[in-house]
């Protein structure tokens, strides 16, 4: 449907500023983990938050599901809601700054 209201470059233009956002994330992903939770168990925790990724897909596809049957203004209000509780829940998140073990001992020499 996109495609046949804006045509071939409108559809490319959408296609290639997709692309661009899902690579900004996976560039920032690690700093902000790293940035957040420190950098000792870095690569758990951005194992953790690359896998909810998955996660948060399939729960797409189950709420495309139990949404098909409505209306589309019935679904932009879901939306909303689960928007509105993102916001939330990141307004109260608050980043504090860690000591790394590194920071603790003093500088490292290489």
């Amino acid at each position: 449907m996109f495609y046949t209201q804006t045509g071939k470059w409108g559809y490319a233009i959408f296609v290639f500023s997709l692309f661009a956002c899902i690579g900004g994330s996976f560039s920032l992903i690690p700093a902000a983990t790293i940035k957040t939770f420190g950098s000792k168990n870095a690569t758990s925790n951005y194992g953790l938050v690359f896998t909810s990724g998955s996660v948060s897909a399939l729960f797409n596809v189950f709420l495309l599901n139990l949404t098909k049957e409505l209306k589309s203004q019935q679904v932009q209000w879901i939306i909303v809601g689960f928007l509105v509780c993102g916001l939330i829940s990141t307004s109260l998140f608050k980043i504090g700054r860690r000591r790394d073990s590194a920071q603790l001992t003093g500088s490292i020499k290489v």
